[in-house]
């Protein structure tokens, strides 16, 4: 099983909690309950309450790993960015949201793995047919 992302979103506010690389400790609070992810694309860890506000549905749970359909990791997969041009703040996305210029653009990456290709490939099919 290959790890894609290792993520969560705070559901009352949209944020999204990324450990990015191996050892990438991150998390937060909700309600006074302590939670935090950690192992980037290297392997899942969790403490605190992170299952229990999972369940409670405070948090979404964003990890995904190659054994998710494509259809899931359309809606799941987040993407990090710099905003037009390269020169914003980096900040989380999910690809759905992202233009369709600059998922093309991320298309041709050839570091982009076959995983989320395959998002983004159903993401731009989805937006030619409702259209």
């Amino acid at each position: 099983m290959d790890i894609i992302q290792n993520a969560v979103q705070v559901v009352s506010t949209g944020r999204l909690i990324v450990s990015g690389h191996r050892h990438d400790y991150v998390g937060g609070s909700i309600d006074e309950r302590v939670f935090a992810i950690d192992g980037g694309c290297s392997y899942f860890r969790s403490t605190g309450a992170l299952d229990e506000l999972i369940q409670e549905g405070k948090l979404l749970d964003l990890r995904l790993t190659d054994e998710n359909t494509v259809a899931e990791l359309a809606d799941k997969c987040i993407w990090g960015t710099l905003g037009p041009g390269g020169h914003g703040p980096h900040r989380w996305v999910f690809l759905k949201d992202c233009e369709t210029q600059h998922l093309e653009y991320i298309e041709t990456n050839p570091r982009i793995s076959k995983s989320r290709n395959a998002a983004i490939k159903l993401i731009l099919e989805r937006r030619k047919n409702a259209s």
